[in-house]
C-alpha cells in the first residue's frame, strides 16, 4: 500500500516532465517557461496577423469602420467591427467579382455593404480557393483577386504579406457606367 503514493508521484512527475519539454519543443517556448519572454510576445512572433490586428485597432476607429477579412480566418483579437466568411458562408467579394463587377463597382457595392476597409491576406485567398467554395472563383481566377487588390493601392499597414486596406470611395459615375 505504501508503494501506490510513490507510483502517484512518480507518474505525476513523468507527466510533469513531459509537459516541460514540450513547451520546450516550441522555438522560444523556453524563454516563455523561464519568465523571459512575455507570452503574448510569443504568439505575436509565430502569428504575424495578430500584430496587424494590434495596428489596425490603433487606427481604426471602432464606431466608425468595419472590416471584411479575405484569405485571414483567424480574426479572434480583431477590436474592430468585422467579418470573416469562412468556407460555409457565401464571401461577398468573390461574388462580386464573380458577377464581373470592376474593381471599382466591387468597392462600391462593399461600401454599401457597410465595409470601409479590407484585410487582405492574397496568397492564403489563393491556397484555401481549393479547399473553400466561398472562394473558389480564385482558383480558377487568380487574377482577379490579384488585379482587385492592385487596385486598392498601397496599404495601410501590413505585416508579414497580410495588408489592410481602406475601401476607396468613389463618386457616382453615369448610369451604366463599369469603372
Amino acid at each position: 500500500m505504501r508503494a501506490l503514493p510513490l507510483a502517484g508521484l512518480l507518474l505525476g512527475g513523468l507527466a510533469a516532465e513531459r509537459a516541460v519539454l514540450s513547451v520546450l519543443s516550441f522555438t522560444g517556448g523556453e524563454a516563455v517557461l523561464l519568465g523571459k519572454m512575455d507570452p503574448r510576445v510569443f504568439v505575436e512572433r509565430a502569428i504575424p496577423v495578430l500584430q496587424l490586428f494590434d495596428r489596425a485597432g490603433s487606427i481604426l476607429d471602432r464606431s466608425a469602420n468595419r472590416v471584411l477579412l479575405v484569405g485571414e480566418d483567424r480574426h479572434h483579437r480583431l477590436s474592430i467591427p468585422h467579418a470573416a466568411p469562412s468556407v460555409f458562408n457565401r464571401h461577398p467579394l468573390a461574388e462580386l467579382l464573380a458577377a464581373g463587377d470592376t474593381p471599382g463597382q466591387a468597392s462600391a457595392t462593399l461600401r454599401e455593404l457597410g465595409f470601409t476597409h479590407l484585410i487582405v491576406d492574397t496568397a492564403g485567398a489563393l491556397s484555401s480557393a481549393g479547399r473553400y467554395p466561398s472562394l473558389a472563383l480564385f482558383r480558377e481566377h487568380p487574377d482577379r483577386l490579384e488585379d482587385y487588390v492592385r487596385s486598392l493601392g498601397e496599404p495601410l499597414v501590413s505585416e508579414g504579406g497580410i495588408g489592410l486596406f481602406e475601401l476607396p470611395v468613389l463618386e457616382p459615375g453615369p448610369p451604366g457606367d463599369r469603372r
